[in-house]
């Protein structure tokens, strides 16, 4: 099962649509919990009415391009019209932001009306939305997280970054550290291969600091549980 959050905006017959919308995601998922939802100001086209704003926490067996679909199919039952102004009235709007907590889009870093819904939700995300590092590298980190996963043979239980360059935006050069939790026990020759594989995709030159990559079996995380302390988690379904 996947988990994903779903980001929800509406300036036409707002609330209704919302429980529509609601209503709907449950035909293909499980709503594991809803935000509060607020009347916001529109941003960027100000001549509309306000946004009425959440995000809803959902269990699905459906990938994220499929994920994806289905929302766009919901957006289309609701009559959700898109023109050339792509900051316009809308009946409503769901957008994945978060997929199997791994942030999906940088608008979660500077739209309060998404930030602090994932955060009522999700408190332990509080560290990864308010890190300025994360947020000013978001696209080139991205990008090392995805050909993580990609080079892996089995998704991880969590792939975290460990140090003081997630949590303080006065270190700039520091080495970041990625900590990659895994149910297996990968041997040194199996690590260095994989490592080597990562370091041959094109990845994205702007991140200019230095990538370390650890790997810890579950049974010994559990042995160095103080790393939990410092963890700031990128993706995975994080396991205590």
């Amino acid at each position: 099962m996947n988990n994903a959050i779903v980001a929800v905006g509406s300036n036409i017959n707002a609330e209704n649509n919302v429980l529509l919308a609601e209503k709907y995601i449950q035909d293909f998922g499980i709503l594991l919990k809803k935000s509060a939802f607020y009347y916001t100001k529109p941003v960027l086209y100000r001549e509309q009415d306000d946004f009425y704003n959440g995000v809803f926490h959902i269990q699905t067996v459906y990938d994220k391009k499929l994920l994806k679909q289905k929302l766009k199919e919901i957006e289309k039952k609701l009559g959700r019209v898109r023109t050339a102004n792509k900051n316009g009235p809308r009946t409503i709007d769901l957008d994945i932001v978060v997929f199997n907590h791994q942030i999906m889009d940088k608008d979660v870093f500077v739209r309060d009306f998404i930030k602090y819904p994932i955060i009522e939700i999700l408190p332990e995300f509080e560290p990864i939305i308010n890190s300025v590092n994360y947020r000013n590298n978001f696209e080139s980190l991205k990008i090392l997280i995805d050909a993580i996963i990609e080079t892996l043979e089995s998704n991880p239980v969590a792939l975290m970054g460990i140090g003081k360059w997630f949590f303080n935006e006065s270190v700039k050069n520091e080495i970041i550290n990625i900590l990659i939790l895994s149910c297996n026990i990968y041997t040194e020759e199996y690590k260095a291969t994989i490592i080597q594989q990562i370091k041959e995709k094109k990845l994205d030159k702007n991140l200019t600091n230095k990538v370390h990559i650890e790997f810890l079996s579950l049974d010994n995380f559990h042995q160095h549980i103080y790393l939990a302390e410092e963890k700031l988690l990128l993706y995975g379904e994080f396991v205590s």
